[in-house]
């Protein structure tokens, strides 16, 4: 599966889990949780690369942010 593709199955089960509004958040959580501790190594991987591109954009975003702040 490509990565793009366990991303679309991914959103689509927190999507699916985050509707069901009768039943507790906790319940969707744990499940949420159980499966994320089963995921396949290619989704830890992107998960990972994912997390370091915020990481090397954040010093970006600060001075995005300084910019618009400036008078």
């Amino acid at each position: 599966m490509t990565r793009t593709g366990l991303m679309q199955e991914l959103i689509r089960h927190l999507l699916g889990t985050i509707s069901k509004t009768e039943e507790p958040h906790s319940e969707p959580l744990s499940r949420l949780t159980a499966s994320l501790t089963k995921t396949p190594p290619e989704v830890d991987r992107l998960l990972a690369e994912l997390a370091q591109v915020a990481r090397n954009r954040e010093p970006a975003v600060h001075k995005l942010e300084r910019d618009l702040d400036a008078p």
